[in-house]
Order: C-alpha cells, then structure tokens, then sequence
C-alpha cells in the first residue's frame, strides 16, 4: 500500500484493492472531551464523493444508464404516441412533441457524456500506475 501513489488515499478502499480481508468491529466511541469537529456535513460529503470517484467507475456507468434509460423511455413514449395518432385515438399537440425531443435528446447527450466519462475513467485507471498483481509470498527451492 505503500507504493500506491494515490492522490486521494483512503486506508479502506487501497486495503480492499490489495486484497485484505475485510471484517467488522463494533466499537463504542466515547464523548468528545472538548471543542467541536472541524468535518462538517459538507467535508463529509466531498470526500464521499471523491471516495466514490477514485476508486470506482460505478457512478459513470450509472448515469451512463440513466441517460440510456432517459432517451429509451421517450422514444418508447413518442412511437406509442406516434401510434395513438396515426389509429385517430389521440390529438397530439407541439408542445408534448417538443418535450420528447428536449427528454430524448437531453438522455443521449447523457449517455453520450456518461460513455465519455467511462473512457476518462479508464485512463486515469492506467495513469495511477497500480501494480497488475500482488506477490503475497516467494517461495525458493534448495539450490
């Protein structure tokens, strides 16, 4: 763990990354003595969020998704409506028109930015540098 140059480094996702079992420890924290903690809801937050980033692509894929989803669920709405109108059963106006080109459009661009994303990812990935594997031990043979 020493090698890995992390700019973010977090003790618990490098310890999962090497490969350390990981078990839980139910612990009764005690009362602070005095003053207050400087990690306020917001600090928590980024670094959560800078947690999630470094150490995982999860995020990306799942607005990846999202955009796709976006973009299938309009285009499925439009050609049903598409369909209604052309069996005579529904008026369609402009302005429900224009809203499932602006949801389809906005969830392509989505996905697009998301596949982009999953790309970035992946080098900063190679640029980190990570070992490919870990010698837990070497064992040599009388010679």
């Amino acid at each position: 763990m020493n090698s890995m140059r992390e700019p973010l480094r977090a003790f618990s996702p490098m310890a999962r990354f090497v490969g350390f079992k990981k078990s839980y420890i139910d612990v009764q924290h005690n009362a602070r003595f005095e003053g207050k903690s400087s990690y306020n809801w917001s600090k928590l937050i980024n670094l959560a969020l800078d947690i999630s980033v470094s150490y995982s692509d999860k995020p990306l894929k799942i607005v990846t998704n999202l955009g796709f989803f976006i973009s299938l669920f309009s285009l499925c709405l439009g050609l049903y409506l598409l369909l209604q109108l052309l069996l005579g059963k529904v008026q369609v106006s402009n302005s429900i028109i224009f809203l499932l080109s602006i949801w389809f459009l906005g969830g392509l661009i989505i996905f697009i930015i998301g596949i982009v994303g999953i790309y970035i990812g992946k080098i900063f990935d190679g640029v980190k540098a990570r070992p490919l594997y870990f010698i837990e031990e070497t064992v040599t043979h009388g010679s």
